[in-house]
């Protein structure tokens, strides 16, 4: 009985630690919006389509994150245009875009210099850095929103890779697949994290028994 109230209070003080580490990011969008808007810029020549913008995203999406935390990729926006320079002509990205990539680029390198974060738990996020990205050009109030599954997802995962938080090995091969998935089957429709939240809370529920 002991131990399981001590997991669960590990638990709760790791959802608060996941929680916090999203509170910023909100202050950050507004900020970075205000200082574009403020900004003069050069007149910009042809921009990508909408269609041409997300297949790049999707071609991103399935790229694998770095196979250890001591690679540095590039930064977000230079992949995403890498991977729309393989469509052929060079085209710019609207500021809109070029700023929610440098608000969840931020988030995300926040995240992997997080120390209370293990390493397995990070290498998971870092998938979800692109599924994240278009959930927020979506919907700029993402972050804000408590209700939001996909914030929940991220959640559970720094909960339960949270350093001192011991996982089996059957758990951690599910947490792979589910985010696996996510990478395989997420376009716009945020419904696939619903599903994955959903056994997430089954593995946490386990560990806290």
């Amino acid at each position: 009985m002991q131990a399981s109230s001590l997991s669960s209070n590990n638990f709760s003080e790791n959802q608060q630690i996941a929680h916090s580490a999203l509170s910023n990011i909100t202050n950050l969008l507004h900020s970075l919006r205000a200082e574009s808007t403020k900004e003069e810029s050069a007149p910009l020549g042809s921009s990508y389509s909408i269609e041409e913008f997300d297949k790049g995203l999707s071609v991103l999406q399935t790229i694998s994150a770095p196979s250890t935390l001591d690679e540095f990729p590039k930064s977000l926006i230079e992949r995403v245009r890498d991977n729309l320079l393989q469509s052929g002509e060079e085209k710019e990205i609207d500021d809109n875009k070029k700023t929610a990539i440098d608000v969840v680029d931020r988030f995300f390198i926040s995240m992997r210099n997080n120390p209370r974060i293990s390493s397995e738990a990070k290498q998971y996020l870092l998938k979800l850095e692109v599924p994240v990205l278009k959930v927020l050009l979506k919907d700029e109030r993402f972050f804000e929103d408590q209700q939001s599954s996909v914030r929940a997802v991220m959640n559970r995962i720094a909960q339960l890779g949270a350093k001192g938080s011991k996982l089996n090995p059957a758990s951690r091969d599910r947490v792979s697949q589910l985010v696996q998935k996510i990478i395989d089957e997420f376009e716009s429709d945020t419904a696939i994290f619903d599903t994955v939240l959903t056994e997430l809370d089954q593995i946490i529920d386990r560990q806290n028994n």
